[in-house]
């Protein structure tokens, strides 16, 4: 095989391995809402513990939005990571 067949399936693999991430982080996008709410639960009691009030502060407009976009792409990766791994494989192998 040369070194341009090795490219192409290259391409190909890393293609594949896009394919399933990137529409989980829409979907994912969609519940970001609920998995922050559940991510801020430990910090929420303990801020309740100390007797401070629960909450958080978003310092400017746009923060919130790209944070729930980070946290869809981070949760999208972390649950598409075993397909992205054995695309990796198929093309070592």
């Amino acid at each position: 095989m040369g070194l341009g067949d090795h490219l192409e399936d290259l391409r190909r693999r890393v293609l594949r391995a896009l394919i399933v991430p990137l529409p989980l982080a829409i979907l994912i996008f969609f519940i970001a809402d609920w998995l922050l709410e559940v991510l801020i639960l430990p910090l929420q009691r303990v801020q309740l513990a100390g007797g401070w009030t629960p909450q958080l502060q978003v310092l400017s407009p746009p923060e919130f939005l790209l944070l729930e976009m980070k946290l869809s792409i981070v949760a999208a990766l972390a649950l598409s990571l075993p397909w992205i791994m054995w695309q990796g494989w198929r093309f070592i192998a």
